[in-house]
């Protein structure tokens, strides 16, 4: 009985979660000047809109870069971070877990105000190196539970031999430590992008009068100003694009209930 109760929920919560997809892809195909369910006739001028039209094409290229270098660069600091904080002891390690994670948990109204004001403060307000750097701060905690799960299971025998035989710390890493995470890196690596790709409250405050937004803020400011389908046609992009992405995680690297700071060093 139990475990029905649980399918019934489960595939509710499916059904919950997709209902949106199952309007909008209706909404995207309609050949109406506006968004009206159900559509007036079948069209795709909408998806060629978003694909070919500059106002479009400009935020989805600039989302694409920034979520591109933003997710290299968490990957890489993340997995760095993650290795002190899972395989050793030293005072104050906890405190320095949660406090690399709180992103994740901090409401984004507050974050968005602080990046706000650290930014302004250094006039680097709009500049591609405040939008990246931030978005390194929001994504580089899921790299930290995802490389962080997969050094729990490491086998430091592997270390301890390299070092036997002559390899020094880089060395070590670059091809012992990453060939035998690489699946997990990818994972966290698509984690970081699709964050970065869909945060639209922190980016807002970010980003200067006349500057191109990233493709979620424009989505955003559309929905108050205009009712042109190509909004659902965008969305039904950006939630394929998660669905590959999901698909693609749960294949590489299956989330484990443990992370940083929760395993046991060694």
């Amino acid at each position: 009985m139990a475990a029905r109760l649980h399918g019934v929920f489960a595939a509710a919560m499916v059904v919950y979660l997709l209902l949106p997809l199952a309007i909008a892809v209706p909404l995207s195909l309609t050949s109406s000047e506006f968004m009206t369910f159900p559509p007036r006739g079948l069209s795709l001028r909408w998806y060629e809109e978003f694909f070919t039209d500059a106002q479009w094409t400009g935020p989805t290229m600039f989302s694409l870069a920034l979520a591109a270098v933003a997710a290299t660069l968490a990957t890489l600091l993340g997995s760095l971070a993650a290795w002190p904080l899972v395989r050793r002891r030293f005072v104050g390690r906890a405190s320095l877990a949660a406090l690399l994670g709180s992103p994740i948990v901090v409401p984004a109204i507050s974050v968005a105000i602080g990046a706000f004001l650290v930014w302004a403060g250094l006039r680097l307000l709009g500049n591609p190196v405040s939008l990246v750097a931030t978005h390194v701060v929001l994504t580089a905690p899921f790299v930290l539970l995802v490389v962080g799960a997969a050094l729990l299971e490491f086998d430091a025998d592997h270390i301890g031999a390299a070092r036997t035989l002559g390899a020094n710390g880089p060395t070590i890493a670059r091809r012992i430590v990453a060939p035998q995470i690489l699946p997990s890196l990818i994972a966290a690596w698509l984690f970081a992008f699709i964050t970065s790709l869909d945060e639209v409250v922190i980016t807002s405050f970010l980003l200067t009068a006349g500057q191109v937004p990233t493709l979620a803020v424009f989505i955003f400011s559309q929905v108050h100003w205009s009712s042109s389908p190509a909004i659902a046609a965008s969305s039904v992009v950006l939630v394929g694009i998660a669905l590959v992405i999901g698909l693609g995680i749960a294949r590489l690297a299956p989330l484990s209930i443990s992370g940083p700071g929760m395993g046991r060093p060694r």
